[in-house]
């Protein structure tokens, strides 16, 4: 979809700024004076000059170059790749849908039936033909392997009488960047069940990223201090408000998500690492393949750019899968499980070529087609996300663990158990019940799209390309997450091992300590019951016979204490 007018940032010619860096350009006058400056501070004399005039001459010269490179950064030519970020002006980015995962591990059960009947998905569908609430109780008995979708939702203003009757959909107020939403039920045994919700994006929103790429950012200044200061160019600017304009969208999928069914994602990594994958159709570069020289410099903006491998689908011809890791991560803290299937429009077939005239098929039919497809899939990377956080999170509980036992050894023993063995019992279900499915490859892989990675053979780079088997994605998983469950099996049985030791030297130390205590409090009562017996008789006789009795039994006492507590 072509602009009426050029933006400044396209591959044609017209509105092109000379280069400053060219020949015989003219320096502007900070230029000149700052070489001047410098000139002056290289001379041998200025090093015999006082402090306090070097400093403002520094504070002068820096002030200089903070002109100058934002005067440079600002004169950079907008159509050139090498200052900015450049696409076509016939070319379209959109992102029609997003994909967000929950897990639900045995102590997630409760809740997620809880979050459904509030949701009121419980109502009998006649795409389903009984209750929802039954089929997650069904399939967590049987250990079944299998997916449905056991709710749609429509935003009231796209409902219509044909979604209501045909598909099932329900009116729902959504955010108002979404059309749809169609939440999948995937089944992954008897002690775990995903729930995969799939965002369908209104035709504005879907073209973020497009005016994202189009929009020209200026050079941004960051003080350092000390007249110290840094320029952040305008392609590294552009670069980040690209991927800014991107985590908005997955951000608005998570909260939704979070807030309507929260899991062991949304409970133990506070919302931030629900894997997430987005669908991005171009209309004429082809992702992972289109290079800086033939296209612009867009895609590896979008992380396709292309690569030595490339990972594809007989399922999905022309779109590819990759992991998506973001440049610049404005929280360091936070971890990414961001996953991307991408494709050329001219590039992926129309399956109903008889009807269509071989013309491509519309961004809405592969994003339908797409969307059958991708909950099982994605439903198995949740797998692994979730085995990676509960192993880190068992690293944390030995850590905490080893920190409380090591500072309190008896008194935070009850502390230190109770650390582990809260996650310990969602520990031992979630492995065993991964290791059950993945020893079952046919089962595990059944009605699953399979990607395969291969070399990408693409002209720049055919004469280091060699012939290499593909590798299957989902066979590598499998394996990858058997290793995992076996590894979580094998550490939360040696901490479980070092507890009972502890809880046994525990115990032992604690009947020691009651025993002292028994002893001391034995002859705090001897002692009592002989200066009760002294006193009795100093009053009942004051004779000196008794009370030589008394002086002996105190000298008694004086004698034990000095020779035996002592």
């Amino acid at each position: 979809m072509a602009d009426e007018t050029e933006p400044p940032n396209s591959t044609g010619d017209e509105g092109r700024r000379p280069d400053p860096d060219g020949p015989g350009r003219r320096l502007p006058w900070f230029d000149r004076l700052q070489n001047g400056l410098l000139s002056f501070a290289g001379r041998r004399f200025y090093g015999q000059l006082p402090a306090f005039v070097h400093k403002p001459f520094d504070v002068l010269i820096a002030w200089l170059y903070r002109l100058s490179s934002v005067h440079h950064e600002k004169s950079r030519p907008l159509n050139d790749g090498n200052y900015n970020i450049v696409i076509p002006t016939d070319e379209r980015i959109s992102v029609p849908y997003v994909w967000v995962v929950e897990m639900f591990p045995p102590s997630y059960a409760d809740g997620m039936f809880r979050s459904i009947r509030r949701a009121g998905w419980t109502q009998d569908s006649p795409l389903l033909g009984t209750n929802v609430e039954n089929i997650i109780r069904r399939a967590r008995q049987s250990g079944n392997l299998g997916s449905r979708s056991i709710a749609k939702l429509v935003d009231p203003a796209e409902m219509d009488q044909s979604s209501r009757r045909i598909f099932g959909y329900k009116a729902e107020r959504l955010p108002p960047m979404f059309k749809s939403i169609d939440v999948t039920l995937v089944e992954l045994g008897s002690s775990l069940t995903a729930l995969v919700a799939g965002f369908e994006l209104k035709q504005h929103d879907s073209l973020r990223l497009d005016r994202a790429l189009r929009a020209v950012r200026e050079p941004v200044v960051t003080n350092l201090g000390r007249g110290a200061h840094s320029v952040r160019s305008r392609l590294d600017e552009s670069n980040r408000w690209v991927e800014r304009e991107r985590a908005a969208i997955h951000d608005q999928a998570r909260g939704w998500f979070v807030r309507r069914m929260p899991g062991v994602f949304a409970a133990e990594s506070r919302g931030k690492q629900l894997p997430t994958m987005d669908l991005i159709i171009t209309e004429i570069a082809k992702p992972f393949v289109t290079t800086f020289r033939d296209g612009g410099n867009y895609l590896p903006a979008l992380g396709l750019s292309p690569g030595l491998f490339r990972t594809t689908a007989p399922e999905l011809p022309g779109i590819s899968f990759t992991q998506y890791s973001p440049g610049h991560q404005s929280d360091p803290n936070r971890e990414y499980d961001l996953y991307s299937l991408s494709g050329c429009l001219l590039d992926i077939p129309n399956n109903d070529d008889a009807t269509s005239g071989g013309e491509p098929p519309s961004i809405r039919i592969i994003a339908n087609e797409v969307n059958e497809l991708v909950p099982r899939f994605l439903a198995r990377l949740g797998i692994t996300a979730l085995l990676g956080l509960k192993s880190r999170s068992s690293a944390a509980s030995r850590d905490l663990a080893h920190d409380l036992h090591s500072r309190h050894a008896v008194r935070s023993t009850k502390k230190l158990r109770e650390s582990f063995l809260r996650g310990s019992l969602d520990t031992l279900s979630i492995a065993s019940g991964v290791r059950l499915i993945t020893t079952f490859p046919n089962d595990y892989k059944w009605n699953v799209m399979e990607f395969f990675t291969e070399r990408n053979l693409i002209p720049t780079l055919e004469s280091v390309s060699q012939h290499v088997e593909p590798e299957s994605q989902l066979s590598s998983m499998l394996l990858y997450q058997r290793q995992q469950a076996k590894s979580l099996l094998r550490d939360d049985a040696e901490t479980r091992q070092i507890l009972g030791v502890v809880a046994s030297l525990t115990g032992s130390i604690e009947g020691m300590r009651v025993q002292r205590w028994a002893l001391w409090i034995s002859l705090l009562s001897l002692v009592t019951a002989l200066i009760a017996i002294a006193i009795s008789i100093a009053a009942a006789d004051g004779g000196s016979a008794h009370m030589d009795v008394v002086r002996s039994i105190f000298s008694g006492l004086r004698i034990f204490w000095r020779n035996v507590i002592q």
